[in-house]
């Protein structure tokens, strides 16, 4: 949820706490975050994922395989008594002393607070940079009368490009949306392309197919 709508909630249903959950289906819900007043001013102009749950725990895995720095990303890994055993008929998910990989990015902020990045899948190289194409979808799903969107990589030239597609209202100006991201994403980040639909297209689970 973007922090705009967040917002909106919480100034219609002002005495009604708000709490942001996280959790794998393998995991159920192993995070929470409160939303406050705070929450509004934050940089990144997104919602944290959270605080760990007191029945699980939580560590975050870089790419040489340690136990990542405040700020760094990685792999979120937990270990939990609402960890599931298994899917029928297919070997077992962990068992509960274990750690299970999660496959979602992760970074625990100044505050001990966990922030969501995307999925480790969406991780991939730009022109040498190492981008996470959830990043780029997050930033742009926070910006106003924007529905849904995906963005992805186009090497088919020298220079590989990103591309963005985005489920908007007709009236969205691109180069207000371009100035946005500007403040949100480090130059190698930024889209080349930015592609408008009235719907993108979704399978029969509601999840965008991403063309």
């Amino acid at each position: 949820m973007s922090i705009d709508n967040a917002k909106k909630i919480k100034e219609r249903l002002p005495h009604v706490s708000l709490y942001n959950l996280y959790g794998p289906t393998e995991t159920n819900v192993i995070t929470y975050y409160e939303v406050d007043n705070h929450t509004w001013s934050r940089q990144d102009r997104q919602i944290p994922i959270g605080h760990c749950c007191p029945y699980a725990n939580i560590k975050v895995i870089n790419d040489d395989g340690k136990e990542a720095n405040i700020g760094e990303l990685g792999e979120l890994c937990v270990k939990s008594d609402s960890l599931m055993l298994g899917y029928v008929g297919v070997e077992k998910t962990a068992s509960m002393d274990q750690y299970y990989h999660t496959g979602d990015i992760v970074h625990i902020d100044d505050d001990g607070l966990i922030v969501f990045h995307g999925r480790k899948d969406y991780m991939t190289k730009v022109n040498g940079f190492r981008v996470e194409l959830g990043d780029i979808e997050n930033n742009i799903r926070g910006y106003p009368n924007i529905t849904d969107c995906y963005a992805k990589v186009d090497r088919s030239n020298k220079r590989d490009k990103i591309i963005v597609t985005i489920e908007a209202a007709s009236d969205l100006c691109v180069g207000n949306l371009a100035d946005y991201l500007k403040k949100c994403l480090p130059g190698y980040m930024l889209p080349d392309e930015y592609i408008l639909r009235d719907k993108l297209e979704r399978n029969s689970r509601g999840k965008i197919v991403r063309k």
